[in-house]
């Protein structure tokens, strides 16, 4: 929504209500408070510091991240190296950007290193194809889920302004493909959905019917692959009261989820609760609430028990990690060669 809806825009689509909430309020205020922020004498610079503390850390770092780890990957971008960080920040701006040509100084460093065609390619980032998407595959979902009562209900934006934009990205008028991307992550934060089938499912059902909620809870039904789910939750709950060994907990925690489950069965040998996961009563719903609200309110400590969720998983349960144990039982037999 920053960056590609103008204030002009954003004042078009939103309600006239949202609009009296919020017009005093400026959303690029952010990006100027990090230019304030930056210790540096020129734009050049200070638009890097902002980059550095917000476009790096909140899309491109994380798209690695998810994208590497759930295929476990371990990435890591050298370039980010805090000594070489600190060193380039203290390279004069005109040998960063040297009339039009971008990393200057280090195009030259790299010269006689790498060929003449790689230091002079052009740009290539990796874009996904979603100004197709939504107007052939994506394209009933997108409408279906922007231009629902219950999206509407919110309040946020004005319908008919909505169904504009759908209306001129489809027909091939315009490319709003990154304006509808923004308005669907936006409507699809506020609902839940519910992967699976079992002996809950209709009790499930009747719970959302009672509590009025079934605009913003989604049923799926069984799923052949979860991971396109996994790689864009924020917490993983496991609430069963019976389980083994649950193969669902072992693929959130290697998809660098934060967990909470219940106390119970093979949770326990996986969870310690505090260090790798949350752990919760069997049948404790405010326990369970407290756990989810704290989670949802601390960021700083969803990631850190997603990286220790991960490490569990990478030292312990990896085809490796496995394949060692298996070694070490072998050889400690009598007789093994």
């Amino acid at each position: 929504m920053l960056s590609h809806f103008t204030t002009e825009m954003k004042a078009g689509i939103y309600s006239d209500d949202f609009l009296s909430k919020v017009s005093s309020e400026d959303s690029f205020a952010l990006l100027f408070e990090k230019y304030r922020d930056a210790d540096a004498d020129n734009f050049l610079d200070k638009t890097l510091y902002a980059d550095v503390m917000t476009y790096l850390p909140d899309d491109l770092l994380v798209k690695v991240d998810i994208a590497s780890m759930a295929n476990s990957l371990e990435a890591r971008s050298p370039f980010l190296d805090h000594e070489f960080m600190e060193f380039a920040a203290r390279i004069p701006a005109e040998l960063k950007l040297k009339g039009w040509t971008t990393k200057y100084i280090l195009k030259q460093a790299m010269k006689g290193i790498l060929p003449d065609e790689i230091l002079t390619r052009k740009k290539m980032g990796f874009v996904v194809p979603i100004d197709h998407w939504f107007r052939n595959e994506l394209k009933d979902m997108a409408c279906d889920i922007l231009l629902s009562e219950k999206a509407m209900q919110r309040g946020y934006f004005k319908k008919e302004a909505v169904k504009k934009i759908l209306d001129e990205h489809t027909s091939g008028k315009w490319k709003w493909h990154n304006h509808i991307w923004n308005l669907l992550m936006l409507e699809l934060w506020h609902r839940v959905v519910i992967l699976g089938t079992g002996e809950l499912m209709e009790d499930l059902r009747r719970s959302t019917v009672a509590l009025g909620i079934t605009e913003v809870v989604v049923f799926r039904g069984n799923v052949p692959n979860v991971l396109d789910y996994l790689q864009v939750t924020d917490l993983y709950l496991l609430t069963s009261e019976a389980e083994g060994m649950p193969n669902s907990l072992l693929e959130a925690m290697a998809c660098r989820l934060p967990v909470i489950a219940t106390k119970i069965g093979g949770v326990v040998d996986v969870i310690e609760s505090g260090r790798n996961g949350i752990l919760v009563p069997c049948g404790d719903v405010s326990a369970l609430r407290d756990a989810i609200l704290f989670l949802l309110s601390d960021p700083s400590e969803r990631e850190r028990l997603a990286v220790e969720a991960y490490r569990t998983i990478r030292e312990n349960y990896y085809i490796e990690a496995v394949a060692s144990r298996y070694a070490d039982l072998y050889r400690s037999l009598p007789g093994a060669v």
